[in-house]
């Protein structure tokens, strides 16, 4: 009996390891950061770790306070095509109206989860009158969740959520 089960056993036991965490970083020029608090597992739903945007917890949930309102931006607007520059490149050009009552700052949070869970997507910190933002970080063809968040003060306020699909791009176009 033992004999068979043995092999088994081995499989289950060589795979209960601790997942694999890589280093992270931003994107759109901003700073490396390599802190090892700020780590996911590996994932193939994302792209190789070299081009893979800063993903960690939100350190802002915390602190959302509100979600739509004069506060916060509106007019979410989300596309996904391929690359001119990079070859079977996924980009999404993202697009909103700022808050009515202008904050101090403004982030946009991609996910393909849910916001309260670990793993969204931050740009850097923008401008209270931005009003778009390349996103080029895309998990495929998976439907990605998207807000924009407002600083207000300690506290940020969130736009009412968008969701757009990651374009397919080939290498032969």
């Amino acid at each position: 009996m033992w004999g068979k089960l043995a092999p088994v056993v081995i499989l289950v036991v060589a795979s209960c390891g601790s997942p694999v965490a890589t280093p992270l970083q931003t994107t759109q020029g901003s700073k490396v950061n390599n802190s090892p608090t700020q780590s996911a597992s590996a994932s193939p739903s994302f792209p190789p770790p070299t081009d893979r945007p800063q993903v960690s917890s939100s350190p802002f949930l915390p602190l959302v306070a509100t979600t739509g309102g004069d506060g916060a931006a509106t007019v979410l607007v989300a596309t996904s095509e391929c690359s001119k520059e990079k070859i079977a490149h996924a980009i999404a050009p993202l697009r909103w109206t700022p808050a009515v009552e202008r904050g101090d700052a403004q982030l946009v949070e991609i996910t393909i989860y849910s916001f309260e869970m670990p793993g969204s997507v931050f740009s850097e910190r923008l401008e209270p009158t931005a009003d778009h933002w390349l996103f080029d970080g895309l998990s495929g063809q998976a439907i990605h969740n998207w807000r924009v968040l407002t600083q207000h003060g300690d506290v940020w306020a969130s736009s009412v959520p968008g969701q757009f699909v990651g374009a397919t791009c080939t290498a032969d176009g």
